[in-house]
This record gives C-alpha cells, sequence and structure tokens, in this order.
C-alpha cells in the first residue's frame, strides 16, 4: 500500500512497510518498538479521556487529510516537516482557525514525539517538526455567556418539574454555571469528591490535574436535595442516568448524554437562545470577571495551566466597545 497523499498536497511519502499500517503485536517479542503505533502510544499517555477524545479527532482529520481512511494506517515513522506544513495549510485553506489548527499541529507533534521515543524517527526528523510554528491571529469566539435571567429561567424549568430527573438537572445546572466545570469533569465527579464539611468539590480537570472548587450557596442547595432525597449517599457517579418511570440508576452520565439533557432543558424553556454545556462554563467565568474577580484567581477556579486561556472568557472589553460604538455621534 502506498502512502499516497491528499490530491492537494505537493509531496510524497516513502511507500510503508506492511507492518505499519496497523497494531501488530508479535508473540515473539511483544515490546518491539517498531511495532508499536506511536498515534496509539500518545492517546495512552493523555490524561483524560475528553482529551483522547479531541486528539483521537484530530488524528481522523490528519489522515484523511493526506488520504487514509484512519491514522492506524497513516505510516507515522516516516512522518516529515513537510508533512506537517501540508497539513497546516490544508486546514487554512478550509479556514479552520488558528487556535485550532494550534491544536492539531500539537497532536502532530505529540505523536512524533512517541515515534522518536520508541526509535522510529530520527533526532533531526523530530527537531525539525518539532520546531514547525503554528499560524497567529485569532477568530471571535462562537460561544457566549448565558444572562443572569437565562440561568434563572433554566433552573426554574428544572424546578418545576417534580420528577427525579427534575432534581437531578436542577443540581446539574447549578453545578456548572456555579463552578465551572467542564462536561467531562461533570459526568466523572464521584460522591468521594465531594467534601461536604467545606461544601466543596474535587475535580479532576485536564492533565490529570486535580483542583478544589467551593460551591456557591445557590448550587449547594440544589447539590444537597438531589443527593439526600434522591440518589443516596453510595459511592460512584454524582449525576447518574433516570430513566422512564422516574427509576433512578446507579450508572453515570456520558457526555453526550450531558448535552441532551440541557438542550431538553432549554427547549423546555422556550424562550432561551441556544447554547451548548461549554457556555455555562463560559457564564461561571464571565459572572466571577463581572464580579471583579482578578484573572489569576479565575484561571485556578477554571483549572487553566496559562493566563492567556482565562483571558479568551473576559468579554469585558466587549462591553466597552459596544458601550462606545453605540454612544458614538455627529
Amino acid at each position: 500500500m502506498a502512502f499516497s497523499p491528499h490530491p492537494a498536497a505537493n509531496t510524497a511519502l516513502i511507500v510503508p512497510s506492511e507492518q505499519t499500517t496497523e497494531i501488530i503485536v508479535h508473540e515473539e517479542n511483544p515490546f518491539s518498538a517498531r511495532q508499536l503505533n506511536p498515534a496509539q502510544s500518545y492517546l495512552i499517555s493523555l490524561g483524560s479521556e475528553g482529551s483522547r477524545s479531541t486528539v483521537r479527532s484530530h488524528l481522523g482529520s490528519i489522515a484523511k487529510l493526506l488520504g487514509f481512511e484512519d491514522f492506524n494506517q497513516l505510516p507515522w515513522e516516516q512522518f516529515e516537516r513537510q508533512h506537517a506544513l501540508t497539513v497546516i495549510e490544508m486546514l487554512k485553506n478550509k479556514n479552520i482557525a488558528p487556535t485550532t489548527i494550534k491544536g492539531y499541529l500539537s497532536t502532530i507533534k505529540g505523536v512524533c514525539r512517541e515515534a522518536w521515543a520508541n526509535k522510529q524517527i530520527d533526532t533531526d526528523t523530530y527537531t525539525h517538526i518539532k520546531d514547525v510554528k503554528a499560524p497567529r491571529g485569532r477568530r471571535i469566539s462562537k460561544g457566549r455567556a448565558l444572562s443572569v435571567s437565562e440561568v434563572q429561567t433554566l433552573l426554574s424549568t428544572c424546578i418545576q418539574d417534580r420528577t427525579n430527573r427534575g432534581l437531578r438537572d436542577a443540581a446539574i445546572v447549578a453545578i456548572m454555571v456555579g463552578c465551572g466545570l467542564r462536561r467531562a469533569e461533570l459526568t466523572s465527579l464521584k460522591y468521594e469528591n465531594i467534601i461536604f464539611r467545606e461544601k466543596a468539590i474535587k475535580v479532576l480537570g485536564k492533565g490529570n490535574k486535580e483542583r478544589i472548587n467551593y460551591i456557591p450557596e445557590f448550587a449547594w442547595e440544589h447539590l444537597f436535595r438531589w443527593i439526600s432525597e434522591v440518589r443516596g449517599n453510595a459511592e460512584g457517579p454524582v449525576f447518574t442516568r433516570v430513566r422512564a418511570g422516574d427509576d433512578v440508576r446507579t450508572n453515570g452520565l456520558t457526555v453526550n448524554g450531558l448535552t441532551k439533557i440541557l438542550e431538553y432543558r432549554r427547549i423546555d424553556a422556550v424562550w432561551i437562545e441556544s447554547f451548548s454545556p461549554h457556555d455555562l462554563r463560559r457564564t461561571f467565568a464571565s459572572q466571577l470577571l463581572e464580579q471583579d474577580v482578578d484573572l489569576n484567581t479565575v484561571k485556578d477556579l477554571m483549572g487553566h495551566s496559562s493566563i492567556t486561556t482565562t483571558q479568551t472568557y473576559d468579554h469585558r472589553d466587549k462591553k466597552r466597545l459596544e458601550k462606545a460604538g453605540r454612544n458614538l455621534k455627529y
């Protein structure tokens, strides 16, 4: 099988050996480095399922851009700087945002680092790939922060549903806007992670980093009602499935299940505009910043590694610019 690049690419790669087209483990040497797929090795090295999901998506797209059906078929040990540049150019031609392209490039570098560590590519090749720069620039975020009235309406819609599902969903919304959790952080939250004496939760975030989030009073009330009146104090996921007939199960929610729950509640609230689960995290950050909480504190509360990431959630300048623009007179 030839390594056939995408028709838009101006480069050609060497024909790979059969051993590189899939993960093959030989009985006589199950730990042979040349049999390891560096993409799979990189996925295993990631700390959370959320990160793996994102990188897996990147890998699939990269493979298709280079003419392969699956990233396991791509001979990563023959990847070079020119191929990384080709992928970047093709993504730019698709009008992909610079920050998103940066994520793709980070995935390429991560896989090539694994290939280098497994002695599948040499040091010079890896160094040239590592030195590739992502394009500069940024795009206006497609996300939004919900208004206070929207949050109140969303909570009210859940509260008015006097079922086990209503109690659960009110607690979910309250914790997401009150603590700024990511989808995967909420669905992986365990009863054992609740610190009752401090009204706080221990959250496992990106990069396998733990943090403590202190729960505001309104959110604690909803969470406590869900636990004390419905869920109980058994170990396991805090937020579990509720099946037809209001039957509470012990298995936790999936991130897709959480998205469907929030969309159902949004539609039930009638007038609330479309929002994503991550927009509830944006709402948390926006409210803190509007209440003049400093950026470093918001960074720590959100579990960000860099304050630069936190700054993307700061829309106070937008309101200042809007006010200035609308008040302009001639």
